[in-house]
């Protein structure tokens, strides 16, 4: 659809201004792991930093801890990422 093709393109522009803007990559950086953080951005609205978060997550299978709720919410019935709440 003329939306998974705008989603597509947003994906691939965010991943190459990521990839632009790290100065050093890091072994854990890696081709993968930012495609995970763009997909986060673009497919859910939630920070830059949140992204990584949840990327890390996804990428070592863990629980990412938050007090947040509301700009998790989507990405938990997804279950993409497991959370654990506090508060």
């Amino acid at each position: 659809t003329c939306y998974e093709m705008r989603a597509k393109k947003q994906r691939i522009k965010f991943y190459d201004d990521v990839k632009n803007v790290l100065i050093k990559i890091d072994e854990q950086l890696n081709d993968d792991f930012i495609k995970s953080v763009s997909h986060f951005k673009v497919k859910h609205k939630v920070s830059l930093a949140d992204c990584f978060a949840l990327a890390l997550a996804k990428k070592l299978n863990a629980s990412l801890v938050t007090s947040g709720h509301h700009e998790f919410d989507s990405i938990e019935k997804t279950r993409a990422v497991k959370f654990t709440r506090i508060r």
